[in-house]
């Protein structure tokens, strides 16, 4: 089966570099411009927790982590002493991570391209804490 990228109505997919930009803004709404370990509000970033290429959790907000650029090098060196600290659902990260985008589509009956453009409503809501 193919992904298709448009649907016969012409919704188009959402751009990743648009996905990617409000998946940030998410994030960091989420956690309220702090870094989620030290609490600073310097040089953040935002961690993939289960990692990019999962793609139904890449845009997915609560699969991200702010972190300050030093909490992030820590995180990447030392996971293990950090994710009880993290207040994260990871059930809901573990279920959705055992979960192609290919099934997903299918179980909810969209295109990649309707798809896209609900995480991008999903996102830019979160972002705007609507959400």
């Amino acid at each position: 089966m193919t992904i298709k990228t448009r649907t016969k109505s012409g919704i188009r997919k959402a751009s990743e570099s648009a996905l990617n930009m409000w998946w940030r803004r998410a994030v960091l709404a989420h956690w309220r411009g702090r870094c989620a370990i030290c609490g600073s509000t310097y040089e953040l970033e935002c961690h993939h927790v289960i990692k990019r290429r999962k793609k139904v959790l890449r845009w997915d907000w609560r699969n991200g982590v702010a972190l300050c650029t030093g909490c992030h090098r820590m995180l990447h060196d030392y996971p293990w002493k950090f994710e009880a600290k993290l207040r994260l659902d990871y059930e809901y990260l573990e279920r959705w991570s055992n979960v192609t985008i290919k099934e997903h589509l299918l179980n909810i009956g969209m295109s990649e391209a309707e798809w896209t453009q609900k995480m991008l409503t999903e996102l830019k809501e979160k972002a705007s804490g609507s959400l």
